[in-house]
């Protein structure tokens, strides 16, 4: 902070907002005192996220970006991890968009959205430390943040409107869902940290009932004589109703055991999250991932079951049936397996005659 005394006598006041790299601001004032006063109000108001509108001229976007890194870092439950990434992304920010005024972005014209649609068309082109192009799920994070900033500088009455929003947001391919073979089902079971874990699992492989169906299951819902599990609550709303495999008839048995009402599980969802935790881990299931697949989770279970089913020769219709879903959703999850399991039946077609084919005019 700088002072000089200009020839009228007034005092002309000369600091920056943001550090160093902060652009200049200036108050001219005919008092020393009160020009110092209200130097440190505008800082103080800066840096604690209050910026009357008189003020907001001053103000650019690198200012923006210290004031909500700066808050979000001194949040008492900040870890290492998120200063880390915000304080990446500031920098990110602070070097690829240009530092504009306020008024630039609360100007409801085409400038303040084009210059956040020139950044994300070029940093989506860019590559990334190791010479690859840019994920698309990194554009997307990035994306957000940078409208999490502006939605904050709405928030703390600087802004008027957020310019991200009439910037087209990029979209990711979808990640394919992870399904287990049989010797990570085998090794999920020898991990089980409890018998109650073997018994959702198997539950829910056998049925493919989704994970807070399975959790929530009663004796009372399953009728043996008729071979089905139904009256349980389900997602969509209502009841559901799912078939008992023949394979699965004894193991059940032995899950209820001699009780005739109760929970069939006895497991709660606390217990529940822990075991598998711990299960997934131990098991290595997570340990290499697939590109364009996602990360095994317990709801993997039941994209098991479905999985299995088709590899088995089951069609799209019968694997929606038991999963209680439409064929759309489940050409959109499995296609590709059906489409995999198609080329392997072929494969075992064999219809090339015996004997030597020749090559014709030659």
């Amino acid at each position: 902070m700088s002072y000089k005394i200009l020839p009228n006598g007034h005092h002309y006041w000369q600091f920056r907002l943001g550090g160093r790299r902060g652009k200049k601001k200036q108050v001219t004032n005919a008092n020393y005192a009160e020009g110092e006063k209200e130097v440190r109000r505008i800082k103080y108001e800066f840096e604690n996220g209050i910026v009357p509108a008189d003020t907001q001229k001053g103000i650019a976007f690198h200012d923006i970006c210290d004031g909500y890194k700066n808050e979000k870092i001194n949040e008492p439950n900040s870890k290492k991890q998120k200063i880390k990434t915000l304080e990446s992304q500031n920098r990110l920010f602070k070097r690829d968009i240009p530092n504009h005024r306020l008024v630039y972005f609360n100007t409801k014209g085409h400038d303040a959205y084009n210059a956040v649609g020139r950044w994300l068309k070029t940093y989506s082109g860019s590559k990334n430390r190791l010479g690859g192009p840019i994920k698309p799920w990194s554009v997307i994070r990035k994306f957000n943040a940078l409208k999490a900033i502006f939605n904050w500088a709405i928030y703390k009455g600087i802004l008027s409107h957020n310019p991200c929003v009439r910037v087209k947001k990029p979209k990711a391919p979808e990640p394919k869902p992870r399904f287990l073979a049989q010797e990570e089902i085998d090794k999920l079971y020898e991990h089980s940290p409890r018998s109650q874990f073997t018994n959702y699992c198997s539950v829910i492989l056998n049925t493919g009932m989704r994970p807070g169906e399975a959790l929530g299951l009663d004796i009372g819902h399953i009728d043996m004589a008729n071979r089905v599990i139904s009256g349980f609550p389900q997602k969509p709303g209502g009841t559901g109703t799912v078939k008992i495999k023949n394979s699965f008839v004894e193991p059940l048995k032995a899950i209820i055991g001699k009780r005739k009402s109760g929970s069939l599980l006895n497991y709660t969802e606390a217990q529940l999250r822990k075991d598998a935790e711990y299960a997934i881990k131990a098991a290595g299931i997570n340990k290499v991932i697939k590109p364009g697949t996602s990360k095994f989770t317990i709801y993997g279970l039941r994209h098991t079951f479905a999985s299995h089913l088709l590899m088995s020769g089951e069609t799209l219709t019968s694997v929606a049936g038991w999963l209680r879903n439409t064929e759309a959703i489940c050409q959109k999850h499995y296609g590709h397996l059906t489409a995999q399991f198609l080329v392997q039946s072929g494969d075992k077609i064999d219809l090339v005659p015996k004997f030597k084919l020749k090559v014709v005019g030659e």
